[in-house]
C-alpha cells in the first residue's frame, strides 16, 4: 500500500480527484475502489479480517457495501485512527481534537 503522493497517478490510469475521495486497489488484474477495494484489501490479511473480507463481498452485504463506504468516507474525520505511519492529526488535516476510525 503507498499514499497517493508516492504514486505515478497516470500509470495507474488514476486523477488526483479519484484517489482524494475513495480508496483503490489496482493490481496487472485488477482495478476496484471504494468498499470493493476495501473487501479486498480485508481478504488480503489474515484470521478475521480475511474473512470480514470475503464476507462483505457477497450479497446481500456488498449491496450495503457502497452506502457504508460512502458514509464512513463523507464522516472520516469524526471518528479517530492511525493510519499509514500518520497520527489522527496528519490524516484529519492537522486538528488535534479531529477524530477517524481506528484501522488494522
Amino acid at each position: 500500500m503507498s499514499p497517493s503522493a508516492d504514486l505515478d497517478l497516470d500509470l495507474l490510469g488514476l486523477t488526483p480527484p479519484e484517489v482524494s475521495t475513495t480508496v483503490w486497489w489496482v493490481t496487472d488484474r485488477e482495478r476496484l475502489s471504494g468498499h470493493r477495494a476495501v473487501a479486498r484489501v480485508l481478504r488480503e490479511l489474515s484470521g478475521v479480517w480475511g474473512i470480514a473480507g470475503r464476507v462483505i463481498a457477497v450479497p446481500p452485504l456488498s449491496w450495503l457495501g457502497n452506502h457504508l463506504y460512502r458514509w464512513v468516507a463523507n464522516n472520516r474525520t469524526r471518528f479517530h485512527f492511525k493510519a499509514c505511519g500518520q497520527s489522527s492529526n496528519d490524516v484529519n488535516g492537522g486538528s488535534p481534537t479531529s477524530k477517524a476510525i481506528s484501522g488494522p
